[in-house]
């Protein structure tokens, strides 16, 4: 796996990656984020695992359940769905950034 050096740079000003590395530990997140491309080959090679998966971690996160949950999973799916929480995070903040400037 190649490493993305510049991903902690990137990532140090984001609320979400605060509340990721609080609930899931510094070391998982920016593991799942420095090898983000691999853990995305995985997710498009295994879309439905990771969607099932992603889903019931938003139900144990309400539960507040959701590190004994996600510490269940394969690394290849917990790193995955990490990655995914992240990319949703960034991609809703930049379209909500785009609407923001064209008005």
């Amino acid at each position: 796996m190649g490493n993305n050096n510049d991903m902690g740079f990137r990532w140090s000003n984001c609320l979400l990656i605060d509340i990721l590395c609080n609930e899931f530990g510094h070391e998982k997140v920016y593991q799942a984020l420095s090898f983000k491309h691999n853990y995305q080959a995985f997710k498009r090679e295994n879309p439905h695992l990771v969607a099932e998966s992603f889903n019931t971690l938003s139900l144990q996160w309400q539960r507040g359940r959701s590190r004994e949950y996600l510490e269940s999973l394969a690394e290849e799916v917990q790193y995955s769905i990490i990655c995914y929480l992240a990319e949703n995070y960034i991609n809703d903040k930049t379209r909500a950034d785009c609407v923001l400037t064209e008005v």
